[in-house]
């Protein structure tokens, strides 16, 4: 009868302890989430903003080369055509190592 006691009680330790193990890997998923998330999102406003910028700057330096060439589009077309020959050497270095690694390693310094 004893023996039989001490093994129920065994059982409900080990039952216990298994429940807290289970809660205890739960809170680290949880917690591991919410920090992917915050980066996640952290890093979206960061490249939305980013890229206000950029695209306000790239409008206000048209706007100045139309002053400078007294013209309504002449500036517009030169930042288009900036743009333009950014997205060729872009697509031309695609398969180049250096591009994918530079990425990569910006990714990886931001998520650490």
């Amino acid at each position: 009868m004893a023996e039989i006691s001490r093994s129920q009680k065994l059982i409900k330790n080990l039952i216990g302890f298994l429940e807290t193990k289970i809660e205890i890997v739960k809170l680290d998923i949880k917690e591991e989430f919410s920090e992917v998330v915050s980066k996640m999102v952290t890093f979206v406003i960061a490249l939305f903003l980013l890229f206000s910028t950029i695209m306000f700057a790239s409008i206000t330096l048209a706007n100045y080369l139309n002053h400078l060439f007294s013209s309504n589009f002449i500036g517009h077309g030169i930042i288009a055509i900036f743009y333009l020959l950014l997205i060729g050497l872009i697509y031309l270095m695609k398969d180049k190592k250096v591009l994918k690694k530079f990425v990569s390693n910006q990714i990886k310094k931001y998520f650490k």
